[in-house]
């Protein structure tokens, strides 16, 4: 399954697609005024680095302080929540400092 991730914030907007879990593509670029404009943007140069379509995309998930402006959008997370599991995402792979956490932030919660 391939999948499009983009955070829209008020000073970057970065997209990275992934394919069963791994990146085949990233954009990036200042957000600017337009942010519904930065994210096409961002998401079509993530497109060219994969080599892939739109239409190859089978969910696409959006955050950050201008998620609202997503509109392709699937699922909209809140940046909190995004927070979270990107917390967990570190703790998961820092393997050898996992063991002495409290069990509590060894949980994996998926993103959405």
């Amino acid at each position: 399954m391939i999948t499009a991730g983009i955070d829209c914030g008020a000073k970057n907007t970065n997209t990275v697609i992934l394919k069963d879990g791994q990146v085949i593509g990233k954009g990036s670029i200042l957000t600017g005024f337009d942010q519904e404009k930065a994210v096409e943007e961002s998401l079509e140069k993530a497109l060219q680095a994969a080599g892939i379509s739109r239409d190859d995309v089978n969910k696409i998930g959006g955050t950050g302080s201008g998620k609202n402006s997503i509109k392709m959008a699937d699922t909209l997370v809140n940046d909190i929540k995004a927070m979270r599991s990107a917390r967990q995402v570190q703790v998961r792979l820092s393997r050898p400092w996992a063991g002495r956490l409290r069990p509590r932030w060894r949980r994996w919660v998926p993103w959405p």
